[in-house]
């Protein structure tokens, strides 16, 4: 008897600490840094996966609405990222620019992702890609949204 209840508890401790540690997984990768969350996003392409960003909730609102016709972050249908760096170029409390260059289907790209926090997590708020330091796409705008202060 004394046998059967060592593996009860056993195993009920073994069941709650995995329990917790899943719950702990999402949190943990909410709460990363910019850049981090940007290497995730194109590891995940490197790897021929579709990731899931973490948006801000008015981007997400708009992209569920949205007829883009292409993916927002590689303004393509199509992709094979063979390379990519990460760089944060800005950084406040609340706001964060994580600049990425990457080279999809051969062809160099560069843009930049716009971090706010909502709700203590770093969401992505904008994504622009450029030509040189110039702005050629700005996801808020296509998504007609008021510019980021």
């Amino acid at each position: 008897m004394a046998l059967q209840n060592d593996r009860r508890v056993f195993f009920t401790l073994l069941a709650a600490s995995l329990t917790a540690a899943w719950a702990g997984l999402p949190a943990k990768a909410q709460s990363a840094e910019p850049a981090a969350i940007v290497r995730q996003i194109f590891e995940a392409y490197r790897a021929d996966k579709i990731p899931k960003p973490p948006w801000s909730p008015a981007v997400a609102a708009r992209l569920s609405r949205a007829d883009l016709g292409a993916d927002p972050i590689l303004s393509a249908q199509d992709f094979d990222i063979k390379s990519f760096t990460v760089r944060e170029i800005s950084r406040t409390s609340d706001a964060a620019a994580v600049e990425v260059r990457f080279v999809n289907l051969g062809q160099s790209k560069h843009s930049v992702f716009d971090f706010r926090v909502v709700d203590g997590k770093w969401m992505i708020a904008n994504y622009r890609f450029l030509s040189g330091n110039a702005p050629v796409s700005d996801l808020r705008r296509e998504l007609k949204l008021p510019p980021l202060k």
